[in-house]
């Protein structure tokens, strides 16, 4: 909007309100008010398996960084409260939204688990969007969410090895994923690829942990499945005790190129540094600092 100072007509100066300063958070959000499950929400119980949706919607998506929209028709589950695993098999066409629930498990590898048969080589088609879900992996499971297609919007998401495992074609934006160094294996990132790439990670508070033996990277990724192309990374707040980024393109099959990041912030907290890049090219490094101020320089 454009306002106007000054007098009459002729003598008017026009004066345009700067955009608002967009920053990465300084600290996890709070559960309950800015992110997941709000406080106060009756939910439904049920224990593993998805069940039968709760209805059907038009739903619309925006894009946290570009704000471009998408509607579609979903399937919607909202205000469940599961104690197991939930299996998510989308069709080829569908859409499901995980609208305001809770999902705690103990005894399997995951929270959610997302079939990837169906999933489209299109960020604004997801085949599932998790909105303002509580997600806990009891400090004893592989990943609260497994499995690319995805958007995770405003979710908190604590204890489990790796928080998200399996990113691509996926937006994860105004989350707290903060890893438990208590599972199953030998390392915890908070958010894990291991190919593929074509995601937006913007605003979230991401902790790998705080043991430095068992504390990898809040953000890791690597190409184990296959060649990792258009990461794009800003505004986040990084925090853990190994590495700050890890971008790992001599990791198997092939190498990394097309990643930005933009005004993110560290903890400085980290045994190796802020970053840990190897085959990473097309690289944009633009205000990335400690919290206290100091620059890291680019990686590449």
């Amino acid at each position: 909007m454009t306002r106007v100072r000054g007098g009459s007509r002729g003598g008017r100066r026009l004066w345009t309100p700067p955009a608002p300063t967009i920053q990465a958070p300084t600290g996890p959000y709070t559960a309950g008010t800015q992110v997941g499950v709000p406080t106060g929400t009756s939910l439904t119980a049920r224990s593993s398996g998805l069940g039968s949706e709760t209805s059907v919607e038009n739903v619309t998506i925006t894009h946290p960084r570009t704000g471009q929209q998408a509607t579609r028709e979903a399937a919607v589950w909202r205000h469940i409260d599961w104690t197991g695993l939930v299996g998510v098999n989308v069709g080829p066409t569908a859409q499901y939204l995980i609208d305001e629930c809770q999902v705690t498990n103990a005894a399997d590898n995951f929270c959610i688990d997302v079939n990837q048969t169906n999933g489209r080589a299109d960020i604004m088609a997801p085949l599932l969007i998790l909105r303002r879900c509580t997600l806990n992996g009891s400090d004893s499971i592989a990943a609260c969410v497994v499995g690319g297609f995805v958007w995770l919007i405003d979710c908190h998401i604590t204890n489990a090895e790796n928080g998200v495992s399996g990113v691509y074609w996926s937006v994860i934006s105004g989350c707290n994923v903060v890893a438990t160094t208590k599972g199953p294996g030998s390392h915890s990132d908070a958010l894990q690829m291991s190919g593929i790439g074509h995601s937006d990670i913007y605003r979230n508070w991401l902790d790998a942990g705080r043991d430095p033996d068992v504390a990898n990277a809040p953000l890791r990724v690597g190409t184990e499945d296959a060649a990792v192309v258009d990461v794009d990374v800003r505004y986040n707040g990084f925090a853990g005790t190994q590495h700050g980024a890890q971008f790992r393109g001599d990791a198997g099959a092939g190498d990394i190129s097309g990643v930005t990041f933009v005004g993110n912030r560290w903890v400085d907290e980290q045994v190796y540094g802020p970053t840990d890049f190897q085959q990473v090219t097309n690289v944009t490094w633009t205000d990335n600092r400690f919290f206290d101020g100091t620059t890291i320089p680019s990686p590449v």
